[in-house]
């Protein structure tokens, strides 16, 4: 290896240090690579796009780099709970949207999807919680999202009296 080739290399490993240094002391490859709010929004807008458009694997694409890019922003963790969600994979849009509901406890976006998906996974009275907590935000003002959580608690309801049922000895006769 020439002594530019050595020169550039141990140039690059220093760097790659810094990074891995700046990593372990928790800060994001979003600050490190200097990208400005108005980048990750724009990333964001990209993810939201496809999401929109029904273009499932690619907005999860888009959120996972922003994921990995900043994992505590909000927007793509919703996106990947929800693509999780249209996949049928319950287990995992809890996962995503839990980690949601850890960085923004209000956002009642999140908060419906993760009592749907809480719902759909058979974790019915985490379920109900959740959507409570939807009801008792208000739906943040939007009585679509009240309405919305209304209902869900209704199919919790019904499931838990279906599970009730069928667990319940039956009367000797």
């Amino acid at each position: 290896m020439s002594e530019h080739k050595q020169g550039r290399y141990a140039r690059e490993i220093k760097t790659l240090h810094k990074v891995a240094e700046r990593v372990a002391a928790g800060e994001s490859m979003a600050s490190i690579l200097e990208l400005t709010p108005s980048d990750m929004a724009f990333f964001e807008g990209r993810a939201y796009e496809f999401h929109r458009q029904g273009q499932l694997e690619k907005a999860e694409e888009v959120a996972l780099g922003i994921v990995a890019l900043d994992d505590t922003r909000v927007y793509p963790l919703l996106v990947l709970g929800d693509v999780a969600l249209r996949r049928r994979d319950a287990e995992e849009a809890v996962m995503w949207l839990e980690r949601a509901a850890e960085e923004d406890a209000e956002d009642v976006d999140v908060l419906i999807r993760l009592g749907e998906a809480l719902l759909r996974a058979g974790n019915l009275e985490r379920a109900h919680q959740m959507l409570d907590r939807v009801i008792a935000l208000g739906g943040k003002g939007d009585e679509v999202y009240a309405r919305r959580a209304r209902a869900l608690q209704g199919v919790v309801r019904g499931r838990q009296r279906d599970a009730a049922s069928t667990t319940s000895p039956l009367p000797a006769g």
